[in-house]
């Protein structure tokens, strides 16, 4: 394994971020080398260029043994020190491009020590590695010809870059082989070059990508009990959808200003066959009569009547005017937006509702689009087989305790967001969705009826009766609404 000094990566670099390695090495030795001086000057000359790590470690024994018993000490924190800073890179070999793998930090992490890889121990690469291209320094949404491959997890504070030269073939049989898992015996007899052997499968087990496995061929991964409840996919998305643990680029950047045109705040009406002008309330009859903030909120609850009075086309309009309706629209300065009853990230509002109407007394069914601007329904589609399935998945994500009078369907618009959002955009959009969700439970129940957040839906289904593309619009979360209980 060979180490290098690195400048940390330039992402997420507060004011007061040091950039400079090799100034923060003198630096540090300046402070920490008094008690071993003799070591500073010849760690300080080491680490100016790529070195074995088995060098410091050699030199460090002779530091002790040559009289200064505090070299091992004094190496040790200024290792880990730069290993905090993100200023230390490792690869396979000191020509980065005769290097396999090569190692860049994009977490603090305390310096990697050079552990040999075990004769007869089998490595497997950890379930959480991924294999993808490495967009980082290109055009957002776009990749050059010779952009390379990484492996990555999200567990891990490195991200690994392949070599994307001639001996890219012999880095990626070796990710084939420890994919199922391989000892360093096995890569011997698959041809991979001796000299590269031990020191990939060192440096990979160093970074946590791949892991080594028991006798009964489990790794610590297939051991942990929090790890094994982990999807692959939603640990990565968490991780990466935060600061913390990678060096991307994430918030409100607005990568794509001057390059794309933003997504309009209105969606243009979808092809209808009739439009349905709803009713507008009386609103201080309305807030007359409903009950305290304090009492819905202590009296908010999902419901799954068997029971009950269907709801009517009077109380979905009330709903809808109560939670989704647009109440301003208004130039930002970079562009149009809308304001609605509900908070949304980046003020964006790229969600609409779709209403999948089963029994919804004075509405024929079918599936329609709430016109927001308008207060309107717009029949898309009479009902149909898409229909009848998508209110059967609904029975299904309530365990089939009720058949609802209509699903609310939220069709975000992810552009809208992605657009402004680096690394942050479905998540917001995810958040986008719980706060509708509550918006929802407390008008129902401020009304009296029957709501339940809905965990899952088909984005096919969706895809089918609006005749969107599922990259453009798609469907992000389903609300049951139904009439009130009887005897409520």
């Amino acid at each position: 394994m060979y180490l290098s000094l690195c400048q940390p990566p330039g992402q997420h670099r507060g004011p007061r971020t040091k950039t400079d390695p090799l100034g923060v090495l003198d630096e540090m030795l300046a402070s920490l080398g008094m008690s071993a001086p003799h070591t500073a000057v010849a760690l300080a000359d080491l680490l100016r260029r790529p070195v074995a790590r088995s060098q410091v470690d050699a030199l460090l024994i002779a530091a002790m043994q040559g009289g200064e018993p505090l070299a091992a000490v004094v190496a040790s924190q200024v290792m880990d020190q730069l290993g905090e800073l993100r200023m230390l890179a490792y690869a396979t070999a000191a020509d980065e491009t005769e290097s396999l793998f090569r190692l860049a930090p994009v977490a603090p992490a305390p310096a990697l020590t050079a552990t040999s890889a075990k004769a007869g121990v089998t490595y497997r690469l950890s379930r959480f590695a991924q294999i993808r291209m490495d967009e980082a320094g290109h055009v957002p949404g776009q990749l050059p010809h010779n952009a390379g491959l990484i492996l990555e997890s999200p567990l891990s504070p490195f991200r690994c870059h392949i070599n994307p030269l001639s001996r890219s073939t012999t880095a990626m049989q070796a990710l084939a082989l420890l994919g199922s898992g391989a000892a360093l015996e096995d890569l011997r007899r698959a041809d991979i070059p001796e000299a590269d052997c031990e020191p990939l499968l060192s440096l990979l087990s160093a970074a946590g990508l791949i892991r080594p496995l028991d006798a009964s061929g489990l790794s610590d991964e297939d051991q942990d009990q929090t790890l094994r409840q982990w999807d692959v996919h939603d640990l990565a998305f968490h991780l990466r959808s935060r600061l913390g643990r990678h060096d991307q680029r994430i918030g409100g950047d607005f990568r794509f200003k001057n390059i794309i045109d933003p997504v309009p705040a209105l969606r243009p009406e979808p092809k209808h066959l009739a439009r349905l002008q709803l009713a507008r309330p009386d609103e201080m009859a309305m807030a007359a009569n409903d009950p305290t903030l304090s009492q819905t909120i202590e009296a908010r609850v999902s419901v799954r009547p068997g029971a009950r009075r269907p709801l009517n086309l009077q109380e979905l309009g009330l709903f809808l005017w109560r939670t989704a309706r647009i109440t301003r629209i208004f130039d930002g300065g970079i562009g149009e937006f809308t304001a609605r009853p509900y908070p949304s990230g980046g003020g964006s509002y790229e969600q609409d509702v779709w209403i999948t109407a089963r029994e919804v007394v004075g509405l024929m069914p079918g599936f329609y689009f709430y016109a927001a601007a308008t207060h309107e329904l717009l029949l898309v589609r009479p009902w149909n087989t898409d229909c009848e399935a998508l209110i059967a998945q609904a029975v299904t994500a309530m365990a089939e305790t009720t058949i609802p009078d209509a699903v609310l369907t939220l069709g975000a618009r992810f552009q809208r967001v992605s657009w402004k959002y680096s690394g942050m955009a479905y998540a917001t959009q995810l958040k986008n969705t719980g706060a509708i969700y509550m918006a929802f439970y407390m008008a129902a129940t401020a009304m009296g009826l029957s709501p339940c957040g809905l965990g899952l839906g088909s984005i096919e289904t969706f895809r089918r009766l609006t005749g969107s593309r599922i990259e453009v619009e798609g469907s992000i979360g389903e609300f049951a609404l139904s009439g009130p209980p009887i005897g409520a």
